[in-house]
């Protein structure tokens, strides 16, 4: 009896790693902006970007999808020093500008290491085919803005949210 015990600990144990891998992190260093955060191994990060550090491109489950769920992140001197506050404000506004029928807004605050950051939430129609979630979290660190934003098929927001809400929490400004 103790032996059973034994090889079904072992084997709930193999499993749960197996399942492990299913989520198999790496971790992603931007040593010229000075900011790393953990990213899944299989989603493709591309430096090569116009308007954006980098981009990463979360692969689809149907190639018949209508939309690309993505991941941008964004960085910016500032010519002045300004408060995350008024920052955060004026993001909000222009997505308020883009998606001028945005849904289920919710905004918060957390910390990413020793930097406080906001972030807003919401639904919008893309066109009359595609519902999208968004998530665009802002941090300030001396006179640089740092803005992390994920667009993603409402149809995959379940799956895809608290992946990129982990990448938030593992973000860090170095």
């Amino acid at each position: 009896m103790r032996k059973l015990k034994i090889i079904l600990v072992l084997v709930l144990f193999s499993l749960s790693l197996a399942g492990c891998e299913m989520f198999a992190w790496r971790k992603y260093n931007n040593r010229e902006y000075k900011f790393s955060f953990i990213v899944l191994k299989d989603w493709d990060i591309d430096e090569d970007v116009r308007d954006s550090v980098l981009a990463i491109n979360i692969p689809k489950e149907d190639p018949d999808d209508l939309f690309t769920s993505n991941i941008r992140v964004m960085v910016e001197d500032l010519p002045a020093p300004i408060d995350l506050a008024t920052y955060y404000d004026i993001n909000r506004e222009e997505f308020k500008q883009i998606f001028k029928k945005m849904g289920d807004v919710t905004e918060g605050q957390g910390m990413s290491g020793f930097v406080r950051h906001q972030w807003i939430a919401f639904t919008a129609p893309l066109d009359d085919r595609v519902l999208i979630r968004a998530i665009s979290a802002v941090w300030i660190k001396d006179k640089r803005v740092y803005v992390l934003t994920c667009v993603m098929d409402l149809q995959r927001a379940q799956q895809i949210e608290p992946v990129f809400r982990k990448m938030l929490a593992s973000f860090r400004i170095q």
